[in-house]
């Protein structure tokens, strides 16, 4: 018998003996090797499975056969599945016994025919020991209720007692299959200069795990244990008054994390970067706005610009003369500050009334790499007269005449300075001869 129980033992290693129908909270299977498997509803139990019910759950288990048997437990249970439990009477077994009730009914229903028992498997002669003789039983036709004089019910399960303790099992995680993900990174393909770039990576499929990618840049993006994207924002150079527009290209450096196989997908990403005109204005201011006609190179102007250049610039400076009506035009170098000094020679003294001004405007400016420059001031110096005297004088033509001459006494006046216009001068004549002046 420990022979046939051996074997049917080896034989239920993987046979199915129920399912689960009924499930709430947790409630796990540990197999005689060890492995656990977490149940829910329709899992299947195999022969000499534990199922094992945690605080929060609870399980009904129907067997396989003919009858059906249901089994349920409550939350902190234990209990092994094996023979006595899940053994049923197969159909198999009962297809004799089935026949011979089918045999015996035929018989009473015709009556024309003695019943006539098997004899017991260790049976013999009618009268040998321990056998039993053969009843002919005779149809009445009467009808009776079989009654053997005792209560008969099937079997049912109950609730099984506390268990001291509960198997604990490390659940077996499914060995992850090594996969391909794809990062590709992408990004605007303009903006303005003092704006941001924003990049994002992307990836073919949701990550197993974070996944950190490096970009060309030194700025990095992490995207989550279940995510698809992630991204980070770059500043670009702030807005300034050179010209700069240009191109910014960023590639992926590296991409590592997660348990899969990342592939980065090298397309770079360019993006252009517009200039944002920003003025530079050029500046001119008199150093004196007031000198003097006999001043020498009194007339000097300051220039400025807002913005230092990148590299040589110039301006072109445009001087009026008010008082010989002349216009000049000076090309002056900036320096690296952004300044420069124009220096104009007004100087004109003369005996006449005629002020004057000089007047400086900047027309042009050259170099500096500016987006927008803006030229066209301007600054006056005024330039006053100075107190120069022009003398008069008056000679005799003669020193010497007689008084017989008539119309002799004649005498030159000269000034120092031509008249511009109409001039004249008055002239005392004494005669000492007549006392008359």
């Amino acid at each position: 018998m420990a022979q046939n129980n051996q074997a049917a033992a080896a034989g239920a290693g993987n046979q199915v003996v129920g399912k689960v129908v009924i499930l709430y909270g947790t409630v796990k299977a540990v197999s005689p090797d060890g492995a656990v498997r977490l149940l829910m509803p329709n899992s299947p139990i195999y022969a000499n499975d534990h199922i094992v019910t945690e605080s929060d759950g609870s399980v009904s288990i129907v067997f396989d056969g003919a009858q059906g048997n249901q089994l349920d437990l409550g939350r902190m249970m234990n209990v092994a599945i094996d023979h006595d439990v899940y053994g049923t009477v197969m159909s198999g077994d009962t297809t004799d016994t089935v026949a011979e009730v089918e045999q015996i009914q035929q018989a009473l229903a015709t009556g024309d025919q003695p019943i006539e028992l098997e004899a017991p498997a260790a049976g013999g002669p009618a009268d040998a020991g321990g056998t039993h003789p053969v009843f002919i039983v005779t149809p009445t036709g009467e009808e009776v209720l079989p009654t053997g004089g005792v209560t008969t019910t099937g079997v049912t399960f109950g609730s099984t007692g506390t268990i001291d303790s509960v198997i604990t099992a490390t659940t077996a995680s499914p060995p992850s299959v090594p996969t391909t993900n794809t990062v590709v990174v992408s990004g605007p393909s303009d903006v303005n200069e003092g704006g941001d770039i924003t990049y994002t990576a992307t990836t073919s499929h949701p990550v197993q795990g974070d996944i950190t990618v490096t970009l060309s840049n030194g700025s990095t993006i992490v995207i989550p244990n279940g995510g698809t994207s992630g991204s980070v924002t770059v500043p670009v150079h702030p807005d300034n008054p050179y010209n700069d527009a240009g191109t910014i290209t960023t590639t992926v450096t590296t991409a590592t994390g997660g348990t899969e196989s990342i592939v980065v997908d090298n397309t770079p990403v360019v993006t252009h970067v517009n200039d944002i005109p920003t003025l530079t204005v050029a500046h001119i201011t008199a150093v004196d706005h007031n000198i003097t006609e006999n001043e020498v190179n009194a007339a000097v102007f300051n220039i400025h610009l807002d913005n230092p250049p990148q590299g040589a610039a110039s301006v072109d400076v445009k001087i009026v003369d008010s008082h010989t009506g002349v216009t000049t035009v000076q090309n002056v170098a900036i320096d690296a500050h952004g300044d420069a000094q124009v220096v104009y020679n007004s100087a004109h003294p003369d005996a006449y009334f005629d002020a004057s001004s000089v007047t400086a405007t900047v027309t042009a400016v050259y170099g500096g790499n500016y987006e927008s420059p803006v030229y066209g001031a301007s600054d006056t110096v005024q330039v006053a007269d100075f107190d120069t005297p022009t003398y008069a004088h008056i000679t005799a033509l003669n020193s010497s005449i007689n008084e017989n001459e008539v119309n002799a006494a004649i005498f030159k006046v000269h000034m120092d300075d031509v008249p511009q216009g109409a001039a004249s001068v008055d002239i005392n004549i004494y005669d000492s001869h007549t006392g008359v002046t």
